[in-house]
């Protein structure tokens, strides 16, 4: 092995608990293990580790690997634990176990947040306490997400009210199509499985409590500024793009001006992270140095300064990232007041440590995974790549540096954003080069702004700047978007395809970095994995044949799948949420590789390869009955209540009832398909229909 990977592995051992805590998460998501075993295989391991400290000093090398070992079994074992720990299913007080006792109870709930506005409703979060079955209170846990109407009383709810309700509230559905995003899962590692819709006379505000006064000074703090931000910045664009740098609301941001900025890949200066915090922290020791000069003032200073980071973190939502950039930054801190320097790389480490004590399900956060391989990824190769970017021209210097970093914060990020957005932004070189230092002047001109906004005049006038400073940002970055060949998209990884692509990252770094021979072999030999995988992957591709016919609650779609061409017919008159259709569409088409589509005429039979398909219609006379094989009906919104004619005396292999069908129509097909004894797929309760030809 190469020195410096042995330099790495002994000056980070925050690494190794890091490793062993976040493979027993993993293990216990995936594979879980009831906490009985768990407890008994936790206290044999300690009982070897600590025997291991008793053995004479003479034999401590003999036992060192198994001291190793046995150290990052209880940190693995640890992982497990706070997977099941931290698991609301698994909390006997779970509000899902109730649902199959009472069928209408009254849900106690209480606000741990303020309603955000959304396109039909207002969504917030709220806690379970309790439900009441008759004169009965019985203590719940568990987290939910509640739409309220659109009304007076849904805006006066804050933190600490607390609110009743007879709704009873619904599981979040698993994913139904190919290639939908996993909604269930990313709530249940928040803690909400359930959800529930309310109208202004479903729910009832009961009380108020003031645990949650630091949350609404918070938030009235936040509002304050939010004010003062839109009074100022007259321009609804620029003012929505300042909320967003300056403490992260995003609720006023334009879509399509967000959209550009993740095209070019500079979509982390909306995100709240390390470079706020930096800049803040900088003008504060700034504005602070004169008063430096005494040694008790400085350290008070300090500790004045963190403070301030802290409370911006929780201003700006606390993000994952945010926590990371924060927690490094204390960790600095504490070390300079303690007189201790400390290795970067380690102290990264930590945090991710503590964080991921704090919530093991943060490991599955996109914010955690990307600041954490970003700033890993500057640690790595920002001296390095530093150095090759320096040049004796002072002009230079600058820009030289932000591109090295740039290209560093992009290295061990690029697999993410292929598994997470299938996307590869090129124009982030080109993009970081203006929009970085661009932002860092607004930022400070938007923290002026707050300082001097007591004077109407000044502030007016800072205003107008930042909504100009913003304006040139943001058509930048659209000129930049429109470059053609920048943005690579489409790009469909696997999680196998992701992790090989870590590897071959790291290697080649290693190689590049250190002229690492094992690190050439291993790059190579990584890169040759990845390219076979590919490869066989579009072979695959290529060869499918699917039918495919989806889970939509007012549509039908039938896709016909032919290696990368889909023959497709989609029935959506009357649909409302036309987007919501085509983006579901558009998401399985990704997942299948298609680069062709092509429609199919509309009719109540088609003939999709062998496979013959009749779609029922209550407004058309059934085809007389005949020997001909059926191999799928399809029954939707059009279908007959009573459809006795479409399936007596024919050969049908299987029918399929789409989101679309009513309930009545639902259970009227379900019950006389079961009594014919015809295979019956539902795509309420199964998923979508999907079927290989091959």
């Amino acid at each position: 092995m190469h020195a410096t990977l042995f330099f790495y592995w002994y000056r980070t051992p925050a690494l190794r608990p890091v490793l062993a805590l976040s493979a027993g998460i993993i293990f216990e998501w995936y594979a879980p293990v009831s906490l009985l075993p768990i407890l008994l295989v936790t206290a044999f391991t300690a009982l070897i580790w600590l025997a291991i400290w008793i053995v004479p000093d003479r034999l401590q090398k003999l036992v060192g690997p198994l001291s190793l070992l046995a150290g990052g079994s209880l940190f693995f074992l640890g992982g497990i634990f706070l997977c099941i720990n931290n698991d609301i299913r698994n909390d006997p007080r779970w509000m899902g176990n109730s649902m199959v006792i009472d069928s209408l109870p009254t849900w106690e709930y209480l606000v741990v947040e303020e309603p955000t506005e959304k396109k039909r409703s207002y969504a917030l979060i709220v806690n379970v306490l309790a439900r009441y079955k008759y004169t009965s209170r019985y203590l719940q846990r568990g987290k939910l997400l509640v739409y309220l109407s659109k009304d007076q009383q849904a805006l006066r709810l804050q933190p600490g009210d607390t609110l009743r309700s007879n709704r009873p509230p619904l599981l979040i559905a698993a994913p139904q199509n190919p290639g939908e995003r996993n909604w269930q899962q990313a709530q249940l590692m928040k803690g909400i499985t359930h959800r529930v819709y309310l109208n202004t006379d479903d729910y009832q505000i009961i009380s108020c409590s003031n645990v949650f006064n630091t949350q609404r000074n918070l938030w009235a703090l936040k509002k304050k500024i939010l004010g003062l931000l839109q009074y100022y910045i007259t321009d609804s664009a620029a003012a929505g793009m300042a909320k967003a740098l300056l403490i992260g609301y995003r609720q006023d941001l334009d879509p399509a001006i967000s959209r550009s900025y993740s095209n070019t890949g500079v979509i982390h200066i909306i995100a709240i992270s390390g470079m706020h915090l930096a800049l803040i922290g900088g003008l504060l020791n700034w504005c602070l140095r004169p008063l430096q000069r005494w040694r008790l003032l400085k350290q008070l200073i300090r500790l004045l300064i963190l403070g301030s980071l802290w409370l911006f973190s929780l201003l700006a939502g606390g993000a994952p990232s945010l926590l990371r950039a924060t927690l490094l930054f204390s960790t600095v801190a504490m070390g300079e007041i303690l007189q201790r320097q400390g290795n970067a790389l380690n102290t990264l480490m930590i945090s991710a440590f503590l964080l991921l004590c704090y919530d093991p399900f943060w490991l599955w956060d996109l914010g955690f995974q990307l600041s954490f391989t970003a700033v890993a990824g500057i640690l790595l190769v920002g001296r390095y790549l530093s150095k090759k970017f320096s040049h004796a021209r002072i002009w230079w210097h600058a820009p030289g540096q932000l591109i090295a970093i740039s290209i560093a914060a992009q290295w061990l990020t690029t697999p993410l954003s292929l598994y997470h957005f299938h996307q590869f932004p090129g124009a982030f070189l080109v993009g970081n080069l203006i929009a970085v230092p661009l932002s860092n002047i607004i930022l400070i001109a938007l923290l002026l702004l707050l300082a001097i906004s007591p004077f109407s005049l000044p502030a007016t006038l800072i205003g107008k700047a930042i909504v100009w400073l913003i304006g040139v940002m943001n058509q930048f970055i659209r000129e930049v978007e429109r470059i053609p060949g920048l943005l690579l998209t489409d790009l469909q990884w696997e999680l196998p395809e992701t992790v090989l692509l870590f590897i071959f990252f790291l290697t080649l770094l290693h190689w590049i970095t250190n002229q690492s021979t094992t690190g050439r072999r291993l790059s190579l030999l990584t890169g040759v994995a990845l390219v076979c995988w590919q490869g066989s992957h579009l072979y695959l591709q290529r060869r499918q044949e699917l039918i495919v016919i989806y889970q939509l609650p007012s549509s039908t779609a039938i896709d016909w799948i032919k290696g990368t061409y889909c023959y497709s017919s989609i029935d959506s008159q009357g649909t409302k949420d036309q987007q919501q259709l085509l983006y579901i569409l558009k998401q399985a088409r990704q997942w299948f590789g298609i680069r062709h589509i092509v429609p199919l005429p509309k009719g109540q039979q088609l003939q999709l390869g062998q496979k013959r398909i009749w779609v029922a219609d209550k407004q058309r006379i059934p085809p007389p009955p005949d020997s001909t094989l059926i191999d799928f009906l399809v029954i939707n919104r059009w279908s007959p209540y009573n459809g006795k004619d479409w399936v007596d005396r024919r050969r049908i292999a299987k029918v399929i009832i789409d989101g679309s069908t009513g309930t009545h129509t639902r259970e009227r097909w379900i019950y006389m398909l079961d009594s014919m004894g015809i295979k019956v797929h539902d795509t309420k309760k199964m998923g979508a229909f999907v079927s290989s030809l091959r």
